[in-house]
């Protein structure tokens, strides 16, 4: 017997209009009815952000300056094992992208959606 999905397209559409609204990640879960990790993997799925992104001025396109940073990508250099490596590289190839622009793209979608404690599955530390 199938699992039936919690979180459908139409809850996905719910959860776009109540993140525009300001709810927060934990609210949404529970109105949708799943756990805040689930919620959090399907949006990242979807590419959806559950961030609240607060403006600081207005451009001449209608969009918003956001306020955290300039948006400027930055380098940053990685050692990695290698069998990390051999995996990025058969994933990368599958995807027709390099290994650098995978691990960017996961990194970017880790990060903005706060994905860290889900992806380590490891508490905060305090």
């Amino acid at each position: 017997m199938p699992k039936t999905a919690i979180v459908t397209p139409t809850a996905l559409e719910r959860v776009v209009k109540m993140v525009q609204q300001g709810v927060s990640s934990a609210e949404i879960a529970n109105e949708i009815g799943c756990t805040l990790g689930t919620l959090r993997v399907r949006c990242s799925q979807s590419r959806i952000s559950l961030r609240h992104v607060r403006f600081k001025g207005v451009e001449g396109d209608g969009r918003g300056v956001n306020s955290s940073s300039d948006h400027t990508p930055r380098r940053l250099s990685l050692q990695l094992p290698p069998e990390t490596v051999i995996q990025l590289e058969e994933w990368a190839a599958v995807r027709g992208v390099s290994k650098a622009s995978l691990a960017a793209k996961l990194l970017v979608a880790i990060a903005r959606d706060s994905l860290c404690v889900a992806v380590l599955d490891e508490p905060v530390p305090t």
